[in-house]
């Protein structure tokens, strides 16, 4: 649903200062990057309803020695848009946090993610 992606977009952009927003990452890109990375959407199970359910997927990735910055940049994922609501072409955007993880890939490489459980209801 393009509403609800326009809406994560900006929302991360607008609360995310330790590293750049992207849907598609450029080649080359250094990090600290955020990722709208995954979105699947279902209609919830009622005949009367318009509202749809979407899992949302946001992965991070900071290159640094240390595991404190992808904790960080995680948070700041978090903050922007656990909890809100979001309008967005005539649609509202409700979005809860569920999960997420951070691992070290490599000395000096850390990848985080977040998944998100979204409803979008027509306004």
């Amino acid at each position: 649903m393009a509403a609800a992606e326009l809406a994560v977009f900006d929302a991360l952009t607008a609360g995310v200062t330790l590293g750049v927003v992207y849907q598609d990452v450029p080649a080359g890109t250094q990090a600290p990057i955020v990722i709208v990375a995954e979105m699947t959407e279902d209609p919830l199970p009622s005949k009367t309803s318009r509202t749809v359910q979407i899992s949302l997927t946001i992965s991070s990735e900071v290159w640094q020695p240390a595991r404190r910055p992808i904790l960080l940049l995680r948070q700041q994922v978090k903050d922007a848009l656990h909890g809100k609501t979001l309008l967005q072409d005539s649609f509202e955007i409700k979005v809860l946090w569920l999960n997420g993880d951070a691992r070290q890939v490599d000395e000096r490489t850390y990848f985080g993610t977040d998944e998100f459980t979204v409803f979008a209801s027509p306004v």
